[in-house]
């Protein structure tokens, strides 16, 4: 703390117009211990700095006059001076770069970034540098200043990227401590759905857990449905028809190479490629293809029906998932999946499909079927 603190506050009061004797009962002290502050004859106890800096709004680097860009300097000048050792590290140079982190966070203790680099570095600790199970040593050795800084940064800071990474690795320090639970928990409490599943596998991988290759398909299945959504979004934006029609292809096959030789557990998400690839070829004039592709879009789609309400994928990289094909909101209004294609056939943009008779013959066999 430098002896112009108490000029910042005197600065700070004036400008919001406080006495100081609002800001005494403010912080708990006395008003003679405000007047010393601002004339310079002793400073604020620590344990003030915060709520000061929190009663005017502002951060405590602020309030102690840290410059924002002399910190950011000396923090990148930490990074860069890391960068040439990254593929050359040795147990000497970890040892200094890390003895580096600990002096800024000394000097900059209220830094997310700096606590965020030390979550990361406190876990491969430079003293069991080499040795197979560093990480375990490691996190017990610095579980307590691991756990306070995730804490600091999940509760005060406002980065919701960094926040999440708080929540994941303090879930992971938790696990390695043996609360798997609620360490998962967390990450299932706290974490978007497009990256629980990803983080949960993480979490299973850092402490070796049985359950890990079972997580890591639920991973692997999550993910494959994120990116057929993604490629489907994409293929709105595509514009030559040929060019359209070959990637549906593609992405069919995309889908039966992820399923190995058992792709019927994700019939339901092939037929609606094949749904897709009806209504482009529709709007395109192509009908004859269009029949073809709803065609296909039923057969999947009434097969997938016809699967048991947990279905487990026997091959490739989903080999041992367990899929449900229950659907709540279905069955509640006694309706199949197939009858549901059914109605979307029935859409304005399929007009032209109904005039033809093949298609209005295909339509009716599936809804004969139940």
């Amino acid at each position: 703390m430098t002896n112009n603190l108490g000029e910042t506050i005197r600065r700070l009061r004036k400008l919001h117009d406080i006495t100081q004797e609002t800001l005494a009962d403010a912080v708990g002290v006395t008003i003679p211990a405000v007047s010393k502050w601002e004339r310079g004859e002793c400073l604020p106890d620590v344990t003030l700095i915060v709520p000061l800096a929190a009663y005017f709004g502002i951060t405590t680097d602020e309030l102690l006059g840290v410059s924002e860009e002399t910190k950011r300097a000396k923090i990148q000048k930490w990074y860069d001076d890391y960068l040439p050792h990254f593929w050359r590290m040795t147990k000497e140079i970890d040892q200094e770069h890390f003895d580096r982190l600990l002096a800024l966070m000394a000097e900059y203790p209220n830094d997310f970034e700096l606590m965020n680099s030390y979550i990361v570095f406190a876990v491969l600790d430079p003293e069991f540098y080499g040795e197979p199970d560093r990480t375990e040593k490691s996190r017990k050795k610095n579980f307590k200043k691991i756990e306070e800084c995730c804490r600091t940064i999940i509760d005060k800071c406002t980065d919701e990227k960094m926040r999440q990474e708080a929540f994941s690795n303090l879930a992971e320090l938790y696990a390695s401590d043996g609360r798997l639970e609620e360490g998962e928990k967390l990450i299932m409490d706290n974490v978007p759905f497009e990256l629980r599943h990803q983080k949960i596998v993480e979490l299973y991988n850092s402490v070796d857990h049985p359950d890990t290759p079972d997580k890591f398909r639920n991973s692997l299945y999550y993910q494959m449905k994120a990116l057929l959504e993604t490629i489907t979004f994409y293929l709105d934006w595509v514009k030559p028809i040929e060019k359209k029609r070959e990637l549906h292809r593609r992405t069919i096959t995309m889908i039966e190479a992820f399923c190995g030789d058992d792709p019927g557990a994700m019939c339901f998400q092939t037929a609606f490629v094949y749904y897709d690839e009806c209504a482009d070829c529709t709007r395109a004039g192509l009908l004859d293809e269009a029949v073809e592709a709803a065609e296909l879009c039923l057969r999947d789609i009434h097969r997938y029906d016809r699967l048991p309400k947990e279905c487990t994928f026997t091959t490739g990289f989903l080999e041992g998932y367990i899929q449900s094909t229950a659907d709540e909101a279905m069955e509640a209004a006694d309706m199949t999946e197939t009858e549901y294609m059914l109605d979307l056939f029935d859409q304005n943009w399929a007009a032209p499909l109904r005039e033809r008779e093949d298609f209005r013959a295909l339509l009716e066999r599936y809804r004969n079927l139940r």
